[in-house]
């Protein structure tokens, strides 16, 4: 009898014990996703992540995700990091220069191939396009106007080849605010050629949404850096810690991993350096889409 209650006491403790636990980290994380992509698709990639995070972290996370009806959807993020709202943010390169030029923040990680990242210039077969300079006088489609790989970096590599966006087009340029917009519109004809994010196009073709035959790559830009995890540095380190050594300790092959990775184009993860943007940084200085002033080295 006293065994059976010194056993009964002993779950109850045991039971209390997780109650507690389970309870230590109730406020949420607040995680910010760069909407390049329609809403449902981005949530639907990120849900892996949120879940296997919120479960090593213990601690419960809030997803927040701009809406794509919104204009300037990008910078929804970036005022929502900057004010606090969002803690802890999935940036393209520009977005990343934006914020930590305002508030402190930490580089966590990024996908290897984000250090050399690449835009691809698509068309349809049929319009006989073959390179940059046979998109002059034709429509031509970039995605958010605060996109890195959809505006930011094409637009330089066109200036570079003496491409003009405001005039060498047959019309205005057009933004389609998102990279899989970009590629439904060169797909229906809405545009005759546009550029997206090399990922996204990849991603599309793998799953059957590309026909190869009818939709081309045509020209492949140089790598520049782009999409990154940060976060405030107001977050308690220790947390900081722990999810950059969740994403560089990803490792293919090994099956609970390797469904990260797949859902986020990714092979591996690195540890990220300022200086690496140093050069994007320049460039966004110069075509004006910020203002001259140092990334934020804290």
């Amino acid at each position: 009898m006293k065994s059976a209650l010194r056993l009964g006491l002993l779950l109850t403790l045991w039971f209390a014990g997780i109650g507690i636990s389970a309870a230590q980290n109730t406020t949420p994380l607040r995680f910010g996703l760069l909407p390049d992509e329609s809403a449902n698709v981005v949530l639907q990639r990120f849900e892996p992540i949120r879940a296997r995070l919120e479960k090593e972290l213990n601690t419960p996370i809030k997803i927040t995700l701009p809406s794509l009806e919104k204009k300037y959807s990008y910078q929804d993020l970036v005022d929502q990091f900057i004010s606090g709202e969002v803690q802890i943010a999935y940036l393209g390169g520009l977005s990343f220069l934006e914020v930590s030029r305002q508030v402190p923040t930490v580089a966590l990680a990024m996908r290897k191939k984000d250090t050399k990242f690449r835009s691809y210039f698509i068309a349809q077969s049929s319009n006989k396009i073959k390179s940059l300079k046979d998109i002059k006088g034709r429509s031509f489609a970039y995605g958010s106007k605060r996109s890195t790989s959809g505006h930011l970096m094409p637009r330089y590599f066109l200036d570079k080849e003496g491409i003009d966006s405001n005039r060498d087009f047959s019309g205005p340029a057009l933004y389609s605010g998102a990279h899989d917009n970009t590629i439904a519109w060169v797909i229906s004809g809405k545009a005759d050629a546009g550029v997206v994010n090399s990922a996204v196009f990849d991603r599309h073709l793998q799953e059957g949404k590309i026909d190869s035959e009818k939709i081309e790559v045509f020209w492949v830009t140089p790598g520049y850096p782009d999409y990154i995890w940060v976060a405030r540095k107001d977050v308690n380190p220790d947390i900081l810690n722990q999810i950059t050594r969740f994403f560089i300790n990803l490792t293919p092959g090994i099956d609970e991993d390797e469904e990260i990775l797949q859902a986020l184009s990714a092979s591996y993860y690195v540890e990220p350096s300022l200086s690496e943007f140093n050069n994007l940084k320049i460039i966004a200085e110069k075509l004006r889409f910020i203002k001259e002033k140092p990334i934020n080295e804290q």
